[in-house]
């Protein structure tokens, strides 16, 4: 297929890029990109590639239709997430590891550019077998320091603290990880022949991928009665991975902002039964900076509470992100290794377990 990759690949050097906002501070004007092809197919409707393409480097953000995920599947597990952030802090805390990356994070745990996040939620990330290379020491020993030895160690040895109650939860995650993952894989081969990909150096990147699914709760959170003078619950920032998939929303409810090329905040408002998609850090680094990985926040609702599942679709772990395995261009931008990567924003962004003053019993 390089002839198909070479009439999409764009330098997206001479548009304008960013969110364009409108009067209303909604934004519907987000691209809307129909992936059905490539869930079904290797190779699906180079037209659709082509548009997310353009999306991926003049805004960052697109919403997907066509992803195949049941609404039945994200209904229920939105509802069996709410079930579970309505029991008390010390059932919560039962589903937690000690360094806090899988499992339960309180509310306030999470921070943002020094800020504590007015948000609770439960995370997941990729489990690997003990036979799995990653859990070699030789790996480890040529590429972490010591500090991070000991983390990742405990990041990849670890299990998912899924609850037992609500008892449905456990198999709707399973299901609900299946299924995004087969959506990440389909973005990411439309990225590909977007980016005129010949080589297969982004599938190679994915061959193994690491994933992380949140399940999180913004409770209601009037502008009085928040920490900080706005009611934030996630602090402005770029996701530091490839790419981040929101399942379905609550319809009406607009909490995902996104910073427009004016320095305006505007809300996001997918179609029914789309997803919203965006680039991390990492996809814009593969791709030579042509990716635009763009600043958004999440604001709580002053009088309901709301329950979003984001899922990152990312590099394999030990992955070393080098934007010229792409785009083969003069760049200044060392290579870097995805896991090393991850373990620094992770450190970075949760505040330990054992911190529990902020705790907030119900």
């Amino acid at each position: 297929i390089p002839h198909i990759m070479r009439r999409f690949v764009r330098s997206c050097g001479t548009v304008t890029r960013g969110v364009r906002s409108t009067h209303t501070g909604v934004t519907p004007t987000l691209p809307l990109v129909d992936v059905s092809s490539f869930i079904e197919e290797p190779v699906g409707d180079v037209a659709e590639a082509g548009k997310l393409h353009e999306a991926c480097c003049n805004v960052g953000f697109f919403y997907i239709m066509g992803h195949g995920v049941p609404t039945q599947l994200t209904t229920e597990i939105r509802g069996a997430a709410a079930a579970f952030f309505a029991q008390s802090t010390e059932v919560k805390m039962q589903s937690t590891t000690t360094d806090g990356f899988r499992g339960y994070q309180w509310l306030g745990q999470n921070v943002t550019l020094g800020k504590r996040d007015q948000h609770e939620a439960f995370d997941l990330h990729r489990e690997i077998s003990p036979a799995h290379h990653l859990r070699a020491t030789d790996w480890a020993n040529r590429v972490l320091d010591c500090t991070e030895r000991s983390v990742a160690g405990a990041l990849l040895s670890q299990a998912n603290p899924v609850p037992t109650r609500p008892p449905q939860l456990r198999q709707l995650i399973t299901d609900y990880v299946e299924q995004m993952l087969a959506v990440g894989d389909a973005v990411t081969r439309m990225m590909a022949v977007g980016l005129g990909d010949e080589h297969g150096h982004l599938q190679a990147l994915t061959r193994d991928p690491w994933w992380i699914a949140r399940l999180i709760h913004y409770p209601p959170l009037p502008g009085q009665q928040a920490p900080t003078s706005d009611p934030i619950g996630c602090g402005a920032h770029t996701d530091y991975g490839l790419l981040t998939i929101i399942g379905s929303e609550t319809p009406g409810m607009h909490a995902l902002e996104v910073l427009d090329t004016h320095g305006q905040w505007v809300k996001t408002a997918p179609p029914s039964g789309a997803f919203t998609c965006n680039i991390g850090d990492m996809m814009a680094l593969i791709s030579g900076g042509r990716y635009v990985s763009t600043r958004h926040r999440v604001l709580n609702d002053p009088c309901q509470a709301r329950v979003s599942i984001p899922f990152f679709y990312e590099p394999a772990f030990d992955a070393t992100i080098s934007p010229r395995g792409i785009t083969r261009g003069d760049t200044n931008e060392p290579p870097i290794v995805y896991g090393k990567h991850l373990l620094s924003k992770l450190a970075q962004n949760l505040l330990p377990t054992q911190d529990s003053t902020f705790t907030q019993k119900r």
